[in-house]
């Protein structure tokens, strides 16, 4: 086997440096990328799909390399999108408030009173 031979564990060790740290800095990018989600107003789908599904090949890498690693960046996605999709179902259910107003109830009269579509002495010609 190469990994007998001396030039072979020299190698090898410069392979386990070159892993460490493309690990650290896949880690370092994905942090980055998912702090972005926590922003007010970011479209949440288009840093999906442009900057974290795009490489779902490194979180492979991660899943074989430092799997440690990988379930920390899992965990902190999951953090922050359930901030970001409470965030965003709490605006959406104020604003679905404000658009609800106040309905006629069972004892209210619509359109009494004077010149009301029922009410007054007005003739309709």
């Amino acid at each position: 086997m190469p990994v007998d031979l001396p030039s072979g564990r020299e190698v090898l060790s410069h392979v386990d440096k070159l892993r460490l740290t493309a690990v650290s800095k896949v880690r370092s990018y994905f942090i980055a990328q998912i702090q972005g989600l926590r922003a007010r107003q970011t479209n949440v789908c288009v840093l999906q799909n442009n900057r974290l599904l795009k490489y779902k090949g490194m979180m492979k890498f991660l899943g074989q390399a430092a799997p440690d690693v990988r379930e920390e960046i899992r965990e902190v996605y999951v953090e922050a999108m359930s901030k970001t999709l409470c965030n965003l179902f709490r605006t959406y259910q104020g604003q679905l408030g404000k658009m609800c107003g106040k309905v006629a109830g069972k004892g209210d009269l619509i359109g009494g009173g004077e010149g009301g579509v029922f009410g007054g002495n007005k003739t309709v010609r």
